[in-house]
């Protein structure tokens, strides 16, 4: 194994046996203090230990929790990158929309009403994020799950904030951006929820919406073309399961190698606390067929 693997994999069990051990250390003195010299029935000694061992079990549980959730040590500037710390952006900025154009990363998010909004961010190892510009300049709704992507020398952000899609372009990331333009199919407003864009082996670029469908995007992104192609239903959600809905919704397709990989969010977004999931599929082509991944839900 190699030595970084090694140190890796030390590092990361290191705090997990204190964990234990210090549970367990505060068991055993639990149980001593409560017998020492005594004589008492099985029964209450059964009792005693479920109560001595519940502490060393909340320890090790918080503990690991904490190691999973907040990650392990951030590394200091030029050291060799082992971890890096959740959140990588506090705040509140969710449904990122991440673009790599060359080594550059760049960032934006749900902005809701907030003016001036889609804020971009910059980033090269996709931990350490600096703000670059705000991309809308004005009111336009409630903005939420953008999509920023790049094509023929241009930067494109793509939003619903209505019952049209919304669009809005510049020529470099820190602008100046245009003002928003509704994006237009055959001469009337064209809505798509949650929209993404991808591109086929063959140049065709497609605006992906919720409901995962695609539709023809114009060569110069403002535009739409033809009619839409539901392309996936869905992984089907257990019956006993307690949900909001299906709401099948913000497909994110993405090609590695041979296949696409189709992320979608389902189970409503405001129901119980075991609603919302994450699932994947994929497919050789992209209209299909998807096969759902065996591991649905992934989170």
């Amino acid at each position: 194994m190699h030595k970084d693997s090694c140190q890796l994999k030390s590092k990361r069990i290191q705090p997990v046996q204190s964990a234990v051990d210090m549970g367990w250390r505060l068991a055993h003195s639990r149980w001593r203090l409560r017998f020492a010299g005594r004589r008492t029935s099985p029964l209450t000694v059964a009792l005693t230990a479920a109560r001595a061992v519940a502490p060393a079990l909340a320890v090790m549980v918080a503990f690991t929790l904490a190691l999973v959730l907040f990650g392990g040590p951030v590394p200091q500037a030029g050291a060799q990158r082992l971890y890096y710390k959740n959140p990588i952006l506090p705040g509140d900025y969710p449904d990122p929309s991440i673009l790599k154009v060359g080594k550059n990363y760049f960032m934006t998010n749900t902005c809701a009403m907030m003016v001036p909004g889609l804020l971009i961010w910059h980033s090269q190892d996709l931990i350490h994020w600096s703000p670059v510009t705000y991309a809308l300049k004005q009111y336009d709704g409630y903005v939420a799950a953008p999509c920023l992507t790049h094509f023929n020398g241009r930067f494109y952000i793509y939003y619903t904030p209505g019952r049209s899609t919304h669009v809005i372009w510049a020529k470099k990331i820190g602008g100046p951006w245009s003002k928003p333009a509704k994006l237009m199919r055959d001469g009337k407003p064209f809505s798509a929820f949650d929209p993404s864009v991808i591109k086929d082996r063959g140049g065709q670029r497609y605006l992906v919406g919720a409901g995962n469908f695609l539709v023809r995007l114009a060569p110069n992104g403002l535009s739409v073309m033809g009619k839409r192609h539901f392309i996936y239903k869905g992984w089907p959600i257990p019956k006993n399961w307690i949900v909001e809905c299906g709401c099948l919704e913000s497909p994110k397709i993405v090609r590695h190698g041979r296949y696409y990989y189709m992320f979608s969010a389902e189970g409503g977004t405001s129901g119980p606390p075991t609603s919302h999931m994450s699932v994947v599929a994929r497919a050789a082509h992209l209209f299909g067929p998807w096969k759902n991944s065996p591991y649905n839900p992934l989170v």
